[in-house]
């Protein structure tokens, strides 16, 4: 109610199992970081789904291996490694804080 008005809509969705709304781009916030790998790719299947063009997600480029949790726990994800293997970004917005949080942008059309 806050922030809503013409032109812009919040939406409150479980993108496991709901599918996006079309969109030009998506900002994906410390979002993935809380979800098993499997929760994981289920979101980023809905992502391609959705039409968009571009995609800003958190990435930990020091992060040398992508492990597995259960949804709700979390550990850093480094796009980049597998099994996600996302290509170099094609532009890497490098967050100044201790963890070395990073926002990607990637191409959805390249992943």
């Amino acid at each position: 109610r806050r922030y809503g008005g013409t032109g812009k809509t919040f939406l409150r969705l479980d993108l496991t199992r709901e599918q996006a709304p079309p969109v030009d781009a998506i900002l994906c916030r410390e979002m993935l970081i809380h979800l098993s790998l499997d929760d994981g790719f289920k979101v980023l299947k809905n992502f391609r789904r959705s039409g968009a063009a571009y995609l800003f997600i958190t990435t930990y480029p020091a992060v040398r291996e992508n492990i597995d949790i259960c949804t709700g726990h979390w550990r850093w994800l480094n796009m980049e490694l597998p099994p996600f293997g996302f290509p170099p970004p094609i532009e890497l917005i490098v967050e100044h804080d201790r963890v070395g949080r990073s926002l990607g942008v990637w191409r959805i059309c390249d992943l």
